[in-house]
């Protein structure tokens, strides 16, 4: 398949079913993270978050919104960390 092919695909296949499970999750108050990638930099974000997530959940989002800049991942982190009773070096 090509990327406007896997694009297409997502888009009609794949992203209904994700805000499907999303707003399953989001009626029963559970967080939810999908995301997918059909090429390297082209990706999409399915998420809803619960305001009592942890910090793994918290993280993960993070990370999955950053797409792969490690600098606002970092940031996060050290925002994070504290309120968490962690420290970062």
């Amino acid at each position: 398949m090509t990327k406007a092919e896997r694009e297409a695909f997502f888009d009609q296949v794949i992203a209904p079913e994700l805000g499907r499970l999303g707003q399953l999750c989001e009626e029963r108050g559970i967080s939810f993270l999908a995301m997918a990638e059909w090429a390297p930099g082209s990706t999409a974000l399915s998420l809803t978050a619960q305001a009592d997530r942890g910090a793994a959940m918290h993280l993960a989002m993070w990370a999955a919104r950053c797409r792969g800049n490690a600098d606002a991942l970092i940031g996060e982190i050290a925002r994070l960390c504290p309120a968490e009773g962690q420290t970062v070096q």
